[in-house]
């Protein structure tokens, strides 16, 4: 009965396991969506405002993905940073994935250092940027989401009948 037990929690075990790595990529493509709308609002408030880059990062745009970012970036704007590190250090603290680091380190380079158009022409790119990084994430999510719990399921089977 222990036996079957302890091969029982280790099926359970790899599942849970199997569905949390499925679980990672569905928080990425959410972040993602988040941003995307972050860029589409940021486009909005700069070309009606023209307000200064503090501003941009206290605005509401209902992102809880996003939101730790921005508040991070603001706080480090509020030491003493420029909009690069702060941004820099914000995305640091709050991105887990390497690539998604690297994407979003370009939206704080040299931000706020040109005219309106030229703000609203960077943020375009990197709304692209992000479009495509997210319609990537959305097929690797159809492709990775299922196996990574399959493996997980299958790997808590096998071993709890290798076991028994």
């Amino acid at each position: 009965m222990i036996k079957l037990t302890g091969c029982l929690l280790i099926v359970v075990c790899t599942t849970a396991a199997g569905i949390f790595c499925s679980e990672r990529f569905r928080l990425r493509v959410l972040f993602y969506e988040q941003y995307l709308l972050f860029l589409t609002n940021a486009g909005t408030f700069i070309s009606y405002t023209a307000s200064d880059i503090r501003e941009l990062l206290d605005m509401d745009i209902s992102a809880p993905m996003i939101e730790p970012v921005l508040r991070e970036a603001r706080r480090c704007l509020d030491n003493g940073f420029d909009i690069s590190k702060a941004w820099r250090s914000a995305v640091d603290e709050n991105v887990g994935c390497k690539e998604d680091r690297e994407l979003l380190y370009g939206f704080g380079d040299n931000f706020g250092t040109s005219d309106i158009g030229g703000e609203i022409s960077k943020l375009d790119l990197h709304k692209e940027l992000a479009k495509r990084r997210l319609n990537s994430l959305r097929d690797e999510l159809k492709a990775k989401s299922k196996l990574y719990r399959v493996v997980g399921m299958f790997a808590g089977v096998l071993t709890a009948v290798v076991i028994y």
